[in-house]
């Protein structure tokens, strides 16, 4: 029996895996080194942030697991099969960046900073500047 359930549940993951990797811009993906994440949705533009959902759909947003904050990804234009062009704010609206994220052939992410202000997240009650370029994974290791 369980054989048979194995098997029945088999295309099934299939499909999913096969649907994923169809739009890897349609996700969540994380940095764990510096515990943020980035949830987007390139092709249909529908993600609402949590508690702010007066702002109405947008692209995506990065945030961070130690803090409140949000970047706001407003703008995305594909730029290809594997990468995108970014613009995004700080949840005030006071800084503003330019980034491409690329995903790669081993199946994670790069984004990187192009123009603007620079990524910051609070640690310590501080702003830390961020790296001009991130590696995100589709998993998180905590």
């Amino acid at each position: 029996m369980r054989r048979y359930v194995i098997l029945s549940l088999l295309p099934l993951l299939c499909l999913t895996a096969f649907a994923q990797s169809g739009q890897p811009f349609k996700r969540t993906i994380y940095n764990n080194e510096y515990n943020i994440y980035l949830t987007m949705n390139f092709y249909d533009r529908d993600i609402t942030l949590a508690g702010q959902e007066f702002m109405g759909e947008m692209d995506g947003y990065i945030g961070d697991d130690d803090n409140f904050r949000k970047w706001l990804i407003l703008d995305s234009k594909l730029t290809g099969d594997d990468a995108a062009t970014l613009d995004i704010i700080n949840l005030e609206g006071s800084e503003d960046l330019k980034a491409t994220l690329t995903y790669n052939a081993d199946g994670t992410y790069t984004l990187r900073q192009q123009s603007g202000s620079a990524l910051k997240v609070v640690r310590g009650n501080k702003w830390v500047k961020l790296p001009k370029t991130i590696t995100f994974t589709t998993t998180r290791n905590k």
